[in-house]
């Protein structure tokens, strides 16, 4: 028997290191179930547009800008879902217009949910780990290193993008690579099914200026065009297109300054790390980067760099 592939819009609500989250009522599909916003992709629209249209209809709140997270295709018994993911961030403004029973949970605090089974992999990427080493050594031992630090992910700076790099990297085992982050330089360079294995790429100030000029520019010759972003045409900004890397991809980006930051969130990363000029400059083989739990209070000496922290969604490390 043929089973029915059903099109479904989901919306992924941030806001100051929570996620919306959402109850499936018995009578449902998947019932008696947490879930995220979103619905059936109608004929008359495309996926964003009905991630658009569900969030104003179940939440209560409108969002122009979103950015493209991933597709999904899981088989359940009875049907195919074909899963269209884009995530946003809900402004301060707009929290009094949610409508209930809609609740915000802290993203680490999702894996203890009892969400449908073709989410797994959702809250997989949503939960980041406490911490973030950047490591400066080509020589450092990553097996050790990870085996002591349980909740910790890596950053593998400073390599040479080259051949030799490349297997070195290939050699490594699939449970070191999950925990591993690198250049978008060298990720660039890997084999599609490799690139899929590595926790995150890391994207640094000179690639986030380009890509965000490239944005810019699309949506410019829209308006030229007489295009302009409404509630229908609105499209949402697919970073994996513009990053050339896999839409499955985490991305990490590398700010120094508030310009930086404000890239970032115009990109769609997943997470910020926060350098200052002092570690930027440092010759520690090793730094140690530890995710913000405060939003109202920033750790960082650069001021434009705190306050800008405070307007984050997404997991910010500093």
């Amino acid at each position: 028997m043929n089973k029915p592939t059903v099109h479904v819009a989901i919306a992924l609500l941030f806001h100051q290191g929570q996620v919306l989250v959402g109850w499936r009522e018995a009578k449902q599909h998947q019932g008696n179930k947490y879930e995220f916003p979103g619905g059936k992709v109608e004929d008359n629209e495309t996926p964003v547009q009905a991630c658009r249209r569900e969030t104003f209809e179940e939440v209560g709140i409108d969002i122009e800008r979103w950015f493209v997270f991933d597709e999904i295709h899981h088989e359940y018994d009875d049907l195919y879902v074909h899963l269209h993911l884009f995530h946003a961030g809900v402004e301060s403004s707009q929290l009094s217009q949610i409508n209930r029973p809609w609740t915000w949970y802290l993203r680490n605090q999702l894996k203890n949910l009892n969400f449908p089974k073709g989410n797994d992999v959702i809250i997989q990427r949503l939960v980041w780990p406490d911490q973030m080493c950047f490591i400066n050594d080509q020589n450092f031992d990553l097996n050790q290193y990870l085996l002591d630090q349980e909740n910790t992910h890596i950053y593998w700076g400073r390599l040479n993008p080259n051949i030799a790099t490349i297997e070195s990297l290939n050699a490594l085992s699939d449970a070191i690579k999950a925990r591993l982050m690198i250049d978008l330089e060298i990720f660039q360079q890997l084999h599609a099914l490799e690139q899929r294995k590595y926790a995150a790429v890391c994207v640094a100030t000179d690639q986030l200026n380009a890509v965000v000029a490239k944005i810019n520019n699309i949506q410019y010759d829209r308006q030229k065009t007489n295009r302009v972003a409404d509630f229908v045409t609105q499209p949402a900004i697919n970073r994996a297109e513009l990053l050339n890397i896999p839409m499955a991809t985490n991305v990490l980006a590398y700010c120094r300054t508030s310009k930086d930051v404000q890239h970032a969130l115009h990109l769609g990363c997943d997470a910020i790390v926060c350098v200052d000029d002092a570690m930027q400059k440092s010759n520690e083989l090793k730094t140690i980067f530890t995710q913000a739990q405060d939003f109202t209070q920033g750790k960082h000496a650069d001021a434009d760099i705190e306050q800008t922290q405070m307007q984050c969604h997404v997991p910010v490390y500093l």
